[in-house]
């Protein structure tokens, strides 16, 4: 060897250097021929390539590198294990494309935009197939693409240096527990087994993209099943019966009894439907493939879900364990939710049967624990105390006692419960009507097989009558024949004042649930037709159109907030009101609107109290009464108005059903009209009910009247005698204490941005009102995205940090948007919230008041009414001073859950004079149906 030869070898040697260690592709790189690939020997590549190269070996990370415009292949140790016996080592200098054409045509484009210069790229959990192991698995990638600078290459890029990361384990993982969590939230609370059976077939076949998905039970004997639920993929059609278990090959029958899964990729090739009998049943169902899950009770075979697949004429695709494993979860989990929804269904046929039973009775029937702690009263119970559901479970049962009776009773319950003696006594209950009434109570305890007491079933006997006779059975006869005619009397008065209570609730709620539905569906009719108007452009005929419809639809949207109004359930703004100021400020409007023939007086009463209410729903009950009062003189007459103070003890309210002790502001609309009869007076607060011509009247005025002083707490009155004139009282309860804010830091006004762009959640369970409302955003100029419900929303305030506003229904299934606020509010403390609501006696409650930074929207409403709440929203809220302490609010009064009566008589009062020349008596008082 020459002098030259020598120093070109020991040249080639240093730059081999860089390939030294490496561990085993170390090796094989040094080892392979590259002087017969387009690369050339290592001692001549580009030192890029070199740095790249010697950058891999080293790295304990998977890397791999394509080098040239034939995209060349090398990598480390680190990859090596990723790849299977088809690969490895063949790929090293190959051609990419050569060896990866199954993906070629998803990561090739990736590696041309490198090569392009265009930049690296980076991808999270790409779903890249991979032929390994004499199979093709669904392996998941995170990888980059970097480029690799080689100045003499085109582009000024040699190479692509690939960073890569198998996260098949993780996603899977994430894929599972996601499916989990899906699957409970769709099961939960079901209690159908049918409902269970078809939301999990549909989920798990979906999820593993399967043809069928079939749940069968086996008969008592063992050897048949019967298909209990099929889903089928669109396309394929169901299929059910019953089948001999064994028909399906004696191996399948003996693994699934045995409590084995049987997994079956290809009913031709495998050894458990070798026999052409079981494979003949198989075809004969159109299966090709299946995973079939054994269920067991008590190591017996009760059930098996199945998941299959059709013949398509191709090679079958192998199952992953991964789908076994998701397949056998679902199959226990359905098992469990179809087990509780069958026992759940059972307990409550037998708890509706129970219920039945004991409500077909007319004695009033209870029952408590081993402990005596009570929890369960049949309808009797209620319809005899007036109490709401609950109220008197536990030991709250002897407060409906008379307060005399509690001790002994309570003693003699007592004593029962410490010896097993039958309970036995007789004590007077409060009646709905106020009035205590003697009963006849007994229980008797209930043992279980061992003698222990489980519970105590009890009854409670209506004898007032029985012991009124043995009163009176020393009275006189003429004594007695007066207390039978009075009590006659009395009953009837007060049967009359429930009757009409009871239809007034009764109406009230029919009211509010139709007002609901309206409500929504005028959302979405109001909402698109001023959508629609913003498209139609310059027609003007179409123009003509879709304003009859909004102004037909705005006439609806008013009659139901009438209805609301009626039905106590519209939302309320209340605040301090003085009621005389109030009346003088609506001076000019009332001489207005009566006309020049109706002459108007005043009597306002000197240091009138203050009051708390809605103002505007206020002075509308004021015009309402005006109008009416003129309505009822057509030839003129004088209306006096006059305010008082009112103080009713709790004799003068027990005298009058629909209205609780304690302070009120009084205010009286009196006229001298035409009066009225007692049978129109009857009906005079009852919605759609006017004497006026058709079209001349709704008949919601005075029903809307009477729902606004219910719902703030108040009363109201009518009297009226025919050819003489009309009185209505209205009752608002006194604001006793106002508190101003507490002493601290000043409060602060958030201005935000009027950037459009800001992102909005939408949610509503209703998709058709949820729809208008994201177009309707969305023409707004925000960007939207939606939830439909609680659950879902919540999720995406996680996600999405950049959420500037939660739009919101307030009546929603599993989470209410209140609760939805308050979760929302306690994660971002300053986010804006905008309730929407059709029907939400909660939004309307004279106690509930929105919080900083929460606005209200009641539907239906227009496109540009919701812009402008969304603007009221987003571009101011009052923040939290450093002591957190708000304005708080004090209102004495009734809480507006007892009904108008109808015809009351006057009520007694204290009040104060009057500073005007003219004073009317405070007659309890309204307006007649007929000047409605």
């Amino acid at each position: 060897m020459t002098e030259a030869n020598l120093d070109s070898t020991s040249d080639n040697t240093a730059k081999r250097q860089f390939l030294a260690g490496g561990g085993e592709m170390g090796a094989l790189i040094r080892a392979h021929d590259w002087q017969s690939t387009p690369v050339g020997p290592p001692e001549n590549w580009p030192q890029s390539l070199r740095t790249v190269v010697r950058l891999m070996l080293t790295s304990h990370h998977p890397m791999f590198v394509f080098w040239g415009p034939e995209h060349f292949c090398f990598y480390n140790d680190a990859y090596r294990t990723s790849l299977g016996p088809e690969k490895h080592p063949r790929v090293l200098g190959a051609r990419g494309r050569d060896q990866w054409p199954e993906i070629w045509d998803l990561i090739g484009p990736q590696i041309s935009l490198v090569m392009s210069g265009k930049g690296a790229t980076w991808h999270e959990d790409q779903l890249i197939p991979i032929t390994r192991h004499g199979q093709t698995d669904r392996a998941y990638w995170t990888y980059g693409f970097s480029p690799i600078d080689e100045d003499s290459a085109t582009n000024q890029v040699g190479g692509v240096l690939v960073v890569c990361n198998e996260t098949t384990a993780k996603v899977q993982n994430d894929i599972r527990n996601k499916f989990r969590l899906q699957l409970e939230e769709r099961l939960l609370g079901l209690s159908d087994p049918h409902a269970v059976l078809t939301i999990a077939a549909e989920i798990i076949g979906k999820q593993i993209k399967a043809n069928w998905v079939g749940y069968v039970e086996i008969d008592g004997t063992g050897e048949y099943v019967s298909t209990t639920f099929t889903w089928a993929a669109e396309g394929f059609q169901r299929i059910s019966g019953k089948y001999r278990l064994d028909g399906f090959g004696d191996g399948i029958a003996v693994a699934l009894r045995a409590g084995r899964t049987v997994v079956i990729d290809d009913i031709t090739t495998h050894p458990l439907t070798a026999t052409s009998a079981a494979q003949d049943a198989f075809r004969a169902i159109g299966r090709r493939s299946l995973i079939s899950v054994p269920l067991m009770t008590s190591g017996r075979l009760v059930a098996v879900l199945t998941v299959s697949n059709a013949d398509t004429g191709t090679n079958a695709i192998p199952w992953e364990a991964n789908e076994v494993a998701l397949v056998e979860e679902v199959a226990q989990r359905t098992k469990s939710a179809v087990e509780r929804a069958r026992t759940d269904a059972a307990l409550l046929e037998s708890e509706a049967r129970f219920q039945a039973i004991t409500n077909s009775i007319d004695h009033m029937v209870w029952s408590t624990d081993a402990n005596g702690y009570t929890d369960f009263y049949n309808q009797r119970w209620y319809d005899f105390t007036g109490v709401v559901e609950g109220a008197t479970d536990g030991p709250a049962w002897r407060y409906v006692f008379h307060p005399d009776d509690q001790e002994r009773a309570w003693a003699a319950w007592q004593h029962s419960l410490t010896t097993a003696e039958t309970f036995h006594i007789e004590y007077r209950l409060r009646h709905h009507s106020g009035e205590y009434r003697w009963v006849l109570g007994r229980a008797q305890p209930v043992r279980n097989h061992a003698g222990q007491i489980t519970r105590w079933y009890g009854t409670c006997t209506d004898i007032e009558e029985i012991v009124e006779a043995r009163d009176v059975l020393a009275r006189s006869r003429e004594e007695l024949e007066r207390i039978a005619t009075a009590r006659a009397a009395e009953l009837v008065v007060a049967s009359e004042q429930l009757r009409q209570s009871q239809k007034m609730e009764a109406i009230g709620q029919l009211t509010g649930g139709i007002a609901h539905d309206f409500n929504n569906m005028l959302a979405v009719v109001m909402g698109s037709l001023s959508l629609l108007q913003r498209r139609v452009g310059q027609d003007l005929v179409a123009l003509r159109h879709v304003g009859a419809a909004s102004d037909s639809a705005r006439r609806a949207a008013l009659l139901i907030k009438r209805l609301l109004a009626f039905s106590r359930q519209q939302p309320l703004a209340p605040e301090a009101i003085d009621t005389n100021q109030l009346v003088a400020g609506m001076s000019d409007l009332l001489h207005h609107t009566l006309g020049g023939n109706i002459v108007v007086e005043t009597s306002l009463a000197e240091n009138l109290w203050p009051t708390h209410a809605d103002p505007n729903q206020f002075e509308n009950v004021i015009l309402n009464l005006a109008v009416n009062a003129r309505d009822a003189m057509p030839d003129g007459g004088t209306l006096t108005i006059t305010t008082q103070n009112i103080d009713f003890d709790a004799n003068q309210a027990a005298q009058h059903l629909g209205i609780a002790a304690g302070q009120y502001v009084m205010l009286s609309v009196t006229d001298t009209g035409l009066g009225m009869p007692a049978e129109i007076l009857a009906k005079a607060f009852d919605p759609f009910f006017t004497t006026k011509a058709i079209g001349k009247g709704t008949g919601l005025g005075l029903s809307q009247v009477y729902g606004f002083l219910k719902q703030s707490g108040g009363h109201v009155n009518i009297s009226s005698e025919v050819g003489k004139g009309t009185a209505v009282a209205v009752y608002l309860p006194r604001r006793l204490r106002v508190e101003s804010d507490m002493t601290g830091a000043p409060s602060l006004r958030e201005i935000l941005s009027s950037d459009r762009q800001k992102l909005v959640l939408i949610v509503d369970d209703l998709a058709s009102v949820r729809r208008f409302v994201a177009d309707a955003v969305i023409a707004l100029g925000y960007r939207i995205i939606e939830a439909d419900g609680g659950a879902m929303a919540l999720r995406l305030i996680d996600a999405h940090p950049e959420i500037a506003l939660l739009l919101t229904d307030i009546v929603m299934p599993d989470m209410d948007g209140r609760l939805l606020a308050e979760e929302a509010r306690r994660r971002r403390r300053n986010l804006k919230i905008l309730f929407m609501t059709g029907y939400a006696p909660e939004a309307g409650s004279q106690s509930a008041t929105l919080s900083p930074g929460i606005k209200l929207i009641t539907k239906p409403f227009t496109v540009e009414e919701l812009a402008e709440k969304i603007n009221e929203a987003l571009d101011a809220m009052r923040a939290d001073n450093s002591t957190g302490a708000f304005r708080t609010i004090e209102v004495a009064g009734a809480g507006g859950t007892t009904d108008i009566t109808g015809k009351i008589d006057t009520m007694g009062a204290v009040g104060t004079s009057a500073t005007s020349t003219t004073s009317t008596t405070p007659t309890a008082s309204t307006r007649a149906g007929e000047t409605r």
